[in-house]
């Protein structure tokens, strides 16, 4: 938590601190020593069997996971396969398979399912670590070992039992008490999945290593709190979509797991901002997906926390996009893989939607606005949630966020259903990793920005004198009050362009219309000129009409791009693409950008209008209007 010395969010970091001293420790005696003991107790399966028999959204998941169980019964074991330095694969695709198949087990009653369950189960056991070194690999699969032994317990000879037992502690419980790593204490992700997989294999064990188990859960207790910092003040996830359900789904099962066995120890000290974050992937999904940036990806599987979150915060808003995407897998034909590890966790989405009580579709929020402050605070906005909605997503924050990129000032915009200003988003680990580079380094000069698209270079933001953005620096951004309908947001990136600019701000702005106006001002140092590269990343079908004017086309979709200021930029077409030969490019895109230089000790305002063709006349008045009504900086 040291950033907190040197970040505008010091206030928050105070509040949390305060919170946590207020957190209780274990106080309540053991669970009761019964099985199942997690998630769905032998009270709920037969009241989630009513739901079943009864709903017809319900009977039809039912059949689909039952149907990927049984594709599972004819796959061999999960053996111990490291790619680069993970077992993550291997963790994962069992954490799968043993939750469906016991789900199918529980359901049915039908041996099939649990002599394959325990068939995986064992196999595991027999491997000769888990790969603490990288112990997320270990959570994941502690996580297999716990449900599978809580889920088959009774199915389970005493012997089984105390193979899984010992192969639990052994490889997951010992090391992680014996070893700390710095996953402990910290706020990311790794805090959320190590400490809230290794608490549910604790609760699930408890009876077999006691002391050891509490040791676990009062470790839980005590740090996972710290990653509500993640999500503070307002809900969304510092580290982007893919990593709120990464983190928040690990951080769901302790906390139902807790829930069932000690009732109330944790409740009251749940943040409402984590309760009500699965509005977070509300708010920053558009028409054309998810606003991807750092380590994500527009396009996301089921969100199964979500459902976890929507009883904890008794808001069915947040299911908008995930349960009619639950339904979608549940329709007749909609064959889901037995194969991979994508929706390992999907069993538990009818169980914790059933508790909810919410049997429909919901309407769309009534907020088309959303900013949130905190690590790294982004804004969106949007005319409608109908698919053909203008939505713009931006963000500030600092670049050495976990799985952060260079992309301070950058933003996304969708229009027609299309995305056409993107964010180039994940690039896959280990295709990087095995050509030798170090792609957790996040430092100044760190082998992180060898990747193209990590850097400013490759994002719809500024360069400026060539150089990469600083990771010490941060931005906080702050919503605007503006004139004629529309509404924007201003990110304040002083401290990620020093020394190369005095000051440097963007503002971006939607009009009820749909026109986006993207407002640079930038001052010069005193003693030297700044030369400035002002991008775009989009499609690679770009007609230039003239030097300010350039046409955008998808298909039969057009979107205009003109530049407002300075008088005399002109748009320049580059290449997208990176350098590295192993690096993952950037297919059917490219940078539709400006260059201008800023002299010295003077500010210069760079203005760019996006709208559609047939409106350009008028968002061009409307623009200009704005332009001449901004907020002073």
């Amino acid at each position: 938590m040291h950033a907190c010395k040197t970040r505008p969010w010091t206030a928050l970091c105070f509040s949390l601190s305060l919170f946590l001293l207020s957190l209780p420790c274990l106080t309540q005696e053991a669970p009761e020593l019964s099985h199942p003991r997690l998630f769905l107790t032998v009270d709920q399966l037969e009241s989630y069997r009513k739901q079943v028999a009864r709903d017809s959204l319900f009977s039809s998941l039912n059949h689909r996971l039952l149907e990927v169980a049984d594709g599972m019964l004819s796959l061999p074991p999960e053996d111990r396969q490291m790619i680069g330095r993970r077992l993550l694969t291997s963790s994962r695709t069992v954490l799968k398979r043993v939750l469906h198949l016991s789900y199918a087990f529980r359901m049915t009653d039908d041996r099939k399912y649990f002599e394959r369950a325990r068939r995986e189960l064992l196999h595991v056991a027999a491997y000769p670590d888990l790969n603490p070194d990288h112990f997320l690999d270990v959570a994941e699969m502690a996580t297999a070992l716990a449900i599978g032994y809580d889920w088959l317990y009774d199915a389970l000879s005493e012997s089984d039992r105390t193979t899984l037992t010992r192969a639990t502690y052994d490889k997951a419980i010992r090391p992680a008490l014996d070893k700390p790593g710095w996953w402990v204490s910290t706020t990311n992700n790794w805090n959320q999945v190590c400490n809230g997989g290794l608490g549910v294999a604790a609760i699930a064990f408890y009876e077999n290593f006691p002391a050891a188990a509490d040791s676990l859960i009062q470790r839980a207790l005590t740090y996972l709190p710290l990653a509500y910092a993640q999500y503070a003040p307002d809900g969304a996830y510092a580290e982007g979509a893919a990593y709120f359900e990464y983190g928040t789904s690990f951080h769901a099962l302790f906390l139902d797991a807790l829930q069932m066995n000690y009732p109330g120890e944790e409740a009251s000290s749940v943040p409402d901002y984590f309760r009500d974050s699965g509005n977070f992937l509300v708010q920053i999904r558009g028409p054309g997906g998810y606003y991807n940036y750092g380590d994500s990806r527009t396009t996301e599987g089921l969100s199964t926390s979500v459902f976890f979150l929507a009883g904890m915060s008794k808001d069915p808003g947040s299911l908008y996009y995930q349960y009619p995407l639950l339904k979608r897998m549940a329709t007749v034909g909609s064959k889901l893989p037995a194969t991979g590890t994508g929706n390992r966790l999907l069993p538990l989405a009818p169980i914790w939607l059933a508790r909810t009580g919410y049997q429909r579709g919901n309407d769309p929020p009534s907020a088309t606005t959303f900013t949130s402050a905190g690590m790294n605070p982004i804004s969106a906005y949007r005319t409608s949630f109908s698919d053909t909605a203008t939505f713009v997503a931006m963000k500030g924050g600092t670049p050495s966020m976990n799985h952060g990129h260079m992309d301070i000032g950058s933003f996304v915009l969708d229009a027609g259903g299309r995305r056409w200003v993107m964010d180039p988003g994940m690039h896959d680990y280990e295709a990087l990793e095995s050509h030798g580079l170090a792609i957790f380094d996040r430092s100044q000069s760190g082998e992180r920005w060898l990747v193209n698209r990590y850097t400013n270079y490759a994002h719809s933001t500024l360069t400026v004198n060539g150089r990469h953005q600083r990771v010490d620096g941060f931005a906080p951004l702050h919503r605007l009050n503006l004139a004629d309908g529309w509404r924007g947001t201003r990110i304040i990136m002083d401290s990620v362009y020093v020394p190369d600019l005095a000051a440097a701000s963007r503002t971006v702005a939607l009009h009820p219309a749909g026109a986006v106006l993207v407002s640079d001002t930038l001052r010069a140092p005193t003693d030297t000129a700044a030369a400035i590269r002002w991008n775009l990343l989009v499609g690679d079908n770009i007609t230039l009409l003239d030097g300010q004017t350039a046409v955008l086309k998808q298909q039969n979709r057009e979107l205009t791009a003109r530049i407002l200021q300075p008088a005399d930029a002109v748009w320049r077409i580059k290449s997208s693409q990176p350098e590295l030969p192993f690096e993952q490019g950037l297919p059917n895109t490219a940078l539709l950008g400006l260059d201008v230089s800023v002299p010295k000790n003077e500010e210069l305002r760079i203005s760019v209008l996006i709208t559609k063709p047939s409106q350009l006349v008028e968002s061009g008045k409307l623009a200009r209007a704005l332009l001449n009504k901004l907020p002073p900086e």
